[in-house]
């Protein structure tokens, strides 16, 4: 590259505009800021400032991140003091939105063109013409290929002068040996020859190339989803020339135009000759559309409930308002299979509804429907009475008035979850086979939406199991924790308490003789000092476990205590805030909030770093509110909901989650942090007057 094609000065709106960063493009040259095509007219540009032109161009540059950027420049050369050229100013405007405003038009008109009309020769000649001009080639020819892209016959040529060429319209051309070319306007959807004489192309394509005197060509082929319908050659006789991708992508855009544009002139064609057939096909899209709507009317009816009643109900309702009968009925297999279940039933008679509904039957009552359906078949009958005349199926269903029947498994995968029927009780119908297959797809629409109601009471159920055992298990922990607390105060406090008073006997005994006994007064009095010390541990560890006066006295004076010895240990200034007068809560929530409190302020002494924390107790919309503020250090909290710093905050929010209650945490760095419960109190106090019986 040229030394004088460095980037020495740029301005920011320079850097803007190709986003980067100024220091980023000091020193570049601008070899890295376009692809090879532009540079080769930027090395021509920069000769003719070597010879002291000034110039003004369009050119395209590369982003940082790649994309095309399309600059109007105005460039002067630089001399020195001995009028030698050292170097070229430019000013760039940005001309991206125009170019793409352009494009916009080119591809506007060009619809607007090809929509006037639907003759096969305009829109050739439009098409040919508008491509050409778009990518400002000097000619442009259209081929049509055959079904298996064997051959492409040219259909038209269009010369940018209006002079004849050698390859006339009607021209075919054999792919034959087109093989990977054909795979390549398939795969990369072009396929461009920049030399025709010299790039590895197919000889056949060459010799077309050759005869038509086309120098470069870009190859756009023109689909009809995914079949070829021609190929355009956009090319140039006058010089070697490359296509940019923004040129491809819009030779593409107008080719799909194009090839829209043709398909109406054949479709158009089509319809005249096929008036019958397509009237045909209107009916059938008729009856798709309808039957579409009245598949998404199921749909929608099903998704509004998960109750398991509800939906065989509402299942019932909406088939049988669309397939317009007098009845539907939704039957289930009962749980251990043995007998089928009416859940849902529509009947035009409200009087046959309340008293069917429930109505359960064995698989043997009506025989030639459920055998015929648990082998996954549809089963239809339109004249009941044509059945023989001691069959137990004609039997059982002219005892309900049916004349005509059609049933159909509702299958979830596998496994028959019941059966879908719908019947006639005025007359006969014959049911097609259209209707058929839209009862089989509601009935597995219905199917599906029952599994889902089934699942959803199990989830439920075992979420109902998992609280109330997770409940359970917090108060085995409590009750442990209280029975330990209870030994430790009662059995190894009193033994430590007795042998405290033992050796004070002992001290006092001795002191009459200190000279013959000092040494073991000593070791008594250390022993003495340990023991208190020891005495201290297990009632601190006591009242960790499970304090009793939060039994006996409730919350409030518990965390008074508490928090009077929280503060004395651990040197935070802690205050509390609680009403004069106030009810003592559940012993569930009172037990939460003291060990939220406990690992809350816990966490305050190990991570905040807080001089300060405040504690504050209240009652407010039958709730109980708890909010813990520090002063200390904060932390992300956002953070910390994903990846909860240790189990403290994971067990805090469990406990408050389990009563039915809210657990937020606001904090910031440098902020300190807030702690925010909120444990209704109703649903509480209404699980306690359940398992009390009210008492």
């Amino acid at each position: 590259s040229d030394p004088q094609e460095n980037l020495v000065f740029i301005n920011q709106a320079f850097a803007d505009l190709l986003g980067y960063k100024k220091q980023e493009l000091l020193g570049k040259n601008l070899k890295e800021l376009c692809d090879e095509s532009q540079y080769m007219i930027f090395k021509n540009e920069t000769e003719k400032r070597k010879k002291g032109i000034s110039s003004k161009y369009e050119a395209k540059l590369l982003t940082k991140s790649g994309k095309p950027k399309y600059v109007y420049i105005s460039a002067s050369p630089v001399l020195d003091e001995r009028e030698e050229f050292v170097g070229t100013l430019a000013v760039l405007s940005d001309l991206t939105v125009i170019k793409k405003a352009e494009e916009y038009n080119i591809l506007l008109d060009t619809s607007r063109s090809l929509s006037r009309t639907l003759k096969l020769d305009e829109v050739l000649k439009i098409g040919t013409a508008k491509m050409a001009k778009a990518l400002k080639a000097d000619r442009c020819a259209l081929a049509f290929t055959d079904q298996n892209i064997q051959s492409a016959t040219v259909k038209h040529i269009y010369v940018e002068d209006g002079s004849s060429t050698l390859m006339n319209p009607g021209t075919t051309i054999s792919t034959n040996e087109l093989g990977e070319s054909i795979k390549m306007l398939r795969r990369e959807g072009y396929y461009q020859i920049l030399n025709s004489r010299t790039d590895p192309i197919p000889e056949s394509l060459r010799r077309y190339f050759l005869r038509a005197k086309v120098k470069s060509t870009l190859i756009i082929p023109m689909f009809v989803g995914r079949k070829i319908l021609g190929l355009l050659s956009i090319g140039s006789v006058k010089k070697l020339r490359s296509f940019s991708s923004e040129e491809i992508k819009l030779a593409q855009t107008i080719a799909n135009q194009l090839a829209v544009a043709l398909e109406n002139c054949r479709l158009m064609e089509d319809i005249k000759r096929e008036h019958a057939r397509i009237t045909e096909q209107a009916e059938a899209l008729k009856r798709q559309t309808r039957e579409k709507d009245i598949l998404l009317r199921v749909s929608r009816a099903l998704s509004k409930t998960m109750d398991l009643e509800k939906v065989s109900q509402v299942g019932s309702y909406v088939v049988g308002s669309a397939m317009r009968v007098e009845r539907c009925a939704v039957t289930l297999v009962t749980q251990d299979g043995s007998q089928l279940e009416i859940k849902g039933f529509f009947s035009k008679e409200p009087r046959d509804e309340g008293k069917l509904i429930g109505t359960k039957f064995s698989w043997n009552d009506i025989p030639a429907l459920t055998k015929t359906i648990s082998k996954g078949r549809p089963f239809t009958i339109s004249n009941v009475s044509n059945l023989p005349s001691k069959s137990k199926s004609k039997e059982y269903l002219l005892k309900w008035g049916i004349k005509s029947v059609l049933g159909t498994g509702m299958f979830f995968g596998q496994k028959l979850v019941g059966i879908l029927s719908i019947t006639t009780i005025k007359e006969h119908k014959t049911f097609s086979p259209d209707e058929i297959k839209l009862v089989q797809t509601m009935a597995n629409q219905i199917a599906v939406a029952i599994e889902n109601a089934r699942l959803l009471q199990v989830v439920k159920k075992h979420t109902r199991d998992l609280k109330e055992l997770s409940t359970q298990l917090l108060k085995v922990q409590e009750n442990e924790r209280k029975r330990i607390a209870q030994e430790l105060h009662d059995e190894v406090g009193q033994m430590l308490q007795s042998m405290k008073m033992n050796l004070g006997r002992i001290k006092r005994n001795l002191s009459s003789k200190p000279r013959v006994l000092g040494e073991i007064k000593d070791w008594l009095l250390d022993t003495e000092k340990l023991l208190a010390k020891t005495i201290d541990q297990i009632r601190t560890l006591t009242f960790d476990l499970r304090p009793s006066m939060l039994d006996d006295f409730g919350l409030i004076p518990t965390l008074r205590w508490f928090i009077e010895n929280f503060s004395k240990r651990s040197g935070i200034k802690v205050s509390l805030k609680v009403k004069d007068k106030m009810n003592r809560f559940p012993p569930e929530i009172e037990v939460t909030l003291y060990r939220i409190i406990q690992e809350a302020l816990t966490n305050v002494a190990k991570h905040s770093y807080a001089t300060e924390a405040s504690v504050s107790v209240s009652e407010k919309n039958s709730s109980a509110i708890l909010s813990v503020r520090d002063n200390g250090q904060g932390f992300d909290a956002e953070k910390t909901e994903v990846t909860p710093r240790g189990m403290g905050l994971l067990n805090m929010k469990e406990r408050v989650i389990l009563l039915g209650g809210s657990f937020e945490i606001i904090s910031r760095p440098k902020r300190g942090t807030r702690l925010n419960i909120n444990i209704p109190l109703q649903e509480v106090r209404h699980e306690e007057d359940q398992i009390t019986g009210g008492r």
